[in-house]
């Protein structure tokens, strides 16, 4: 219980916090709003939100996932050949360091208003973290290891299963973690670049009208949208991913 109860007894007392400073300082409503307005707008309004936020979801988990595959694809092959990630991976840096708010509009522009440029912003900016943590994973393996393989005239095939794989596991999922946390960001960037549904759209709709209400709720609706994704990659860590763990424990 202590990973739930402890995140529990910090929200409640920045929720204490948090009401009590906008009683004491009469902060008007829309400044900061009190919790339990949030708390109400996100019950009546949950209809509304729960539209707006599945869809975002829908984004998010979709860049998320091709980030994964594109990521761990592109990892695997710069920790193969060398050459490649000298020449490509300047380029790959230079992706995350402009502004996501820049490449927003350019999606929208190539791809149109619709999902795939949500999906295209969500998987740019989870991309790099996979590429990243597969290719120091990879290539974590002991000298000592290899020439244990080779040894057994392991395949090139059988070597990256049996060994490399396992091994590289604690980086493959950090790499997801980190993914995870990042999705609903690009899915909501890329809504407000353009979109006429989604979390996006509801918090800038709000700020146009300085409902500080609404807007709360929609960003506390889009964190709950991130937490799901990184609950679903624990669990899948936990459920499907044990046996991967274990043989990587066993070689460090």
């Amino acid at each position: 219980m202590k990973p739930v109860l402890y995140p529990l007894i910090f929200a409640i007392m920045v929720l204490l916090a948090w009401n009590t400073a906008t009683q004491v300082f009469h902060i008007p409503q829309y400044l900061l709003p009190a919790p339990q307005k949030i708390a109400q707008s996100m019950l009546i309004d949950r209809d509304y939100f729960m539209k707006h936020g599945l869809i975002t979801l829908l984004e998010a988990s979709f860049g998320f996932l091709l980030a994964v595959l594109l990521g761990f694809l592109l990892g695997t092959l710069f920790a193969v050949f060398q050459l490649m990630e000298k020449m490509v991976l300047p380029y790959v840096i230079a992706s995350q360091a402009v502004p996501i708010v820049a490449v927003a509009p350019l999606f929208i522009l190539w791809l149109g208003n619709s999902l795939a440029s949500k999906v295209a912003m969500a998987c740019l900016i989870c991309f790099f973290p996979m590429v990243v943590n597969t290719t120091k994973g990879l290539r974590s393996i002991g000298s000592q290891y290899t020439a244990l393989m080779r040894s057994y005239s392991a395949t090139k095939w059988q070597m990256f299963w049996k060994l490399r794989f396992p091994s590289s596991l604690a980086y493959v999922i950090a790499g997801l973690r980190i993914s995870a946390a990042l999705a609903m960001i690009g899915a909501i960037v890329a809504e407000y670049a353009g979109a006429d549904q989604g979390l996006g759209y509801v918090i800038m709709q709000a700020t146009y009208r300085l409902d500080s209400v609404r807007l709360f709720a929609g960003i506390f609706y889009a964190a709950l949208g991130g937490w799901l994704i990184f609950s679903t990659v624990l669990l899948i860590e936990f459920l499907f991913l044990k046996r991967f763990r274990t043989s990587t424990d066993a070689l460090n």
